[in-house]
């Protein structure tokens, strides 16, 4: 639960810090709203808690890969989560 919480205030402060005038670029709001979208998509179609991580970031590289319109511009930063252990 408190995963979905910080996922949704992430979202907001992105959003109120975009109309705001901060500069986060166009990612910035909604790299939460993925995240929180991939993660709904787990909790909905029941797969283990394990694997959320895994969806997060899959739904993170969608995100980029449909920003920029390469697949390559998604695959890279999830390459790089997944030595850190951000994505296991």
């Amino acid at each position: 639960m408190f995963g979905t919480v910080a996922i949704g205030l992430v979202g907001l402060v992105g959003l109120v810090g975009l109309v705001g005038g901060a500069a986060l670029g166009p990612e910035g709001a909604v790299f939460p709203a993925a995240a929180g979208a991939a993660l709904q998509l787990a909790r909905w179609g029941r797969l283990p808690a394990g694997i959320h991580p895994l969806v997060q970031g899959a739904g993170l590289a969608a995100l980029l890969a449909a920003m920029f319109g390469s697949p390559v511009a998604g695959v890279i930063p999830l390459l790089e989560l997944i030595p850190s252990g951000t994505v296991r």
